[in-house]
């Protein structure tokens, strides 16, 4: 092999370094469309949300969550992964959701987020969401009241793209030997694949303090390839939430926990949140657990700001995470958020 490797080599090796051992990305072998959260108050709980789904980043953790929602909300979030890196000093993840509920029609929403990795990947997600609760069935109504109001049902279309920065090197067989500018087989018809996702989650509202979710992600199981086959498998979430309506200083704590299952691989994301100073405050903290050594840290912190004059209030969000596992000690990724509260 030609021994003279330039940046953009390291770099690309340093990526797959990072996707394989990272905090970010260990739940699977496989590298696209990582499920690695978006929003800050998610990551502050270690991404349990899917029992509790209360505000619009629902339309990534489980978009039936949306369904309990009484007025719209806007919500921009950026994430800066494993700041400070020699080669890879550009990467994150990028969120923009919207959330709007009717009174005939049930809530819609809609978001976009990227990852990127520098120059070299990045992915599009594109997002239609929709949100009823059974209630709005007539038949289930009449049937089964109480019932058709606990339960609440939502879906995810979503446009699914990917692409790679076009090298710099390729590769020349049957020596397998590598050349400077030569174009590479696999980029031969361009550099980006696009695909068709669905999602489709469930809440049970099972009493006031406890709540239960099911989210089913990529039911499709789309192939998103250049040249070999990328199909991005099945993942399986389900998540319970109980609220504690105050103790000591705090105010509505929820008590998290979420399983995740995709590929043969499986992951615990258990957090927990409290509010205080009239519920103008959030304190939260969570943990990650799974297979290959899977072991994470997070905490985080939200403060909601009244706004006269204007119809919305304002809420500033911030979540830290930090892998336990010895490669990745000194990698820790920020999550930084606002979101607007639409009033009614």
């Amino acid at each position: 092999m030609n021994k003279k490797l330039n940046k953009n080599w390291a770099k690309l090796l340093l990526l797959f370094s990072l996707f394989i051992f990272s905090p970010e990305c260990d739940r699977y072998i496989y590298a696209s469309f990582l499920d690695v959260g978006v929003s800050p108050r998610q990551m502050g709980m270690g991404e349990a949300f899917i029992g509790l789904a209360d505000d619009v980043s629902a339309v990534h953790y489980n978009p039936a969550g949306l369904a309990q929602l009484k007025s719209p909300q806007l919500s921009a979030n950026w994430t800066a992964l494993y700041p400070g890196l020699d080669y890879l000093n550009n990467n994150g993840i990028g969120f923009l959701g919207y959330a709007h509920p009717t009174t005939k029609y049930g809530i819609f929403g809609g978001s976009w987020n990227q990852l990127y990795i520098a120059e070299l990947y990045k992915e599009n997600s594109f997002n239609i969401s929709y949100s009823f609760p059974l209630s709005f069935i007539p038949y289930l109504k009449e049937k089964i009241p109480d019932l058709s109001e606990q339960i609440l049902i939502g879906t995810n279309l979503k446009i699914l793209s990917l692409s790679y920065g076009k090298p710099a090197w390729g590769i020349k067989t049957p020596e397998y030997d590598w050349f400077e500018g030569l174009e590479d087989d696999v980029f031969k018809n361009g550099t980006t694949a696009t695909g068709v996702g669905i999602d489709l989650g469930i809440i049970y509202h099972y009493s006031p303090s406890l709540s239960l979710g099911l989210m089913l992600k990529n039911l499709n199981q789309p192939d998103i390839h250049l040249k070999n086959e990328n199909i991005i498998p099945l993942s399986i979430g389900a998540g319970v939430c109980y609220r504690i309506p105050e103790w000591q200083m705090f105010e509505d704590i929820k008590i998290l926990c979420d399983f995740n299952y995709s590929n043969n691989d499986y992951q615990f994301n258990i957090g927990i949140e409290g509010l205080i100073l009239n519920r103008q405050l959030a304190i939260r903290s969570g943990t990650q657990l799974g297979m290959r050594n899977l072991a994470n840290f997070s905490c985080g912190t939200s403060y909601l700001i009244p706004l006269k004059g204007v119809n919305f209030d304002l809420g500033i969000d911030y979540a830290f995470r930090l892998s336990l596992n010895e490669f990745d000690s000194r990698f820790g990724s920020h999550r930084i958020g606002a979101i607007l509260y639409f009033k009614k």
